[in-house]
């Protein structure tokens, strides 16, 4: 009876020394680099920079998003109340960097600005900041 409650005592300190706090591995979202808890990162790289075109142009808008969370969706909007162009989605892409571009024609008035917005969102959910060129009518 003496040797079974040291026993006892033994497995009990074994299971304890198990519970100390120590360094855990830990992981992200399955099958992701993990989380940054920020939205994917636009860039607009063609026209590299704000441009001026001639009303009834239609020019070729590209750019790239990256995001380690991998990209869900793709938003591109132009804002211009004489606009020929539908706001478009690419959803469910999940690639971590996704290339894009859209040709979009520019109606208007000589002298209006349109801006043309670049945004998207990661498969945690995360919305990213918008890139944004601005185009002239002349």
């Amino acid at each position: 009876m003496r040797y079974r409650g040291i026993g006892a005592l033994l497995i009990g300190l074994g299971l304890l020394s198990g519970c100390s706090e120590r360094q855990r591995l830990t992981f992200g979202p399955e099958g992701t680099g993990g989380t940054d808890q920020q939205g994917p990162r636009a860039f607009i790289e063609a026209p590299a920079a704000d441009t001026s075109v001639d009303p009834g142009t239609t020019l070729n808008i590209a750019g790239r998003v990256h995001d380690e969370d991998r990209i869900d969706s793709i938003y591109i909007e132009v804002h211009n109340p004489g606009l020929v162009f539908a706001p478009s989605v690419i959803v469910n892409n999940q690639r971590i960097e996704v290339s894009f571009s859209a040709a979009v024609t520019f109606e208007g008035a000589p002298g209006d600005t349109l801006s043309v917005w670049f945004y998207a969102t990661d498969l945690t959910g995360a919305r990213g900041d918008t890139a944004v060129r601005k185009v002239a009518l002349r």
